[in-house]
């Protein structure tokens, strides 16, 4: 029989929808690899979506405290 805390671990990682594959990085990211302001980086990468340099995955994140947020990320095609 499982424990509680192994079952929880395990439907929280159910819940968890992360991007498969190299290259994704968060909005927070490119912000310090492109050393601009916040706007110039919004700019950048609006710019690149429509575009279709860059490509797009909205998914769940868990955070340190085992809540779930929305979290974006991008990649360079």
């Amino acid at each position: 029989m499982k424990s509680w805390a192994t079952l929880l671990k395990e439907e929280t990682q159910k819940q968890i929808r992360e991007p498969e594959g190299k290259g994704w990085q968060t909005f927070g990211e490119i912000h310090k690899s492109l050393r601009c302001g916040k706007g110039k980086a919004q700019r950048v990468i609006k710019e690149s979506t429509r575009s279709g340099k860059c490509e797009v995955f909205s998914g769940t994140q868990a955070s340190a405290d085992g809540r779930f947020s929305t979290q974006v990320w991008y990649r360079l095609k």
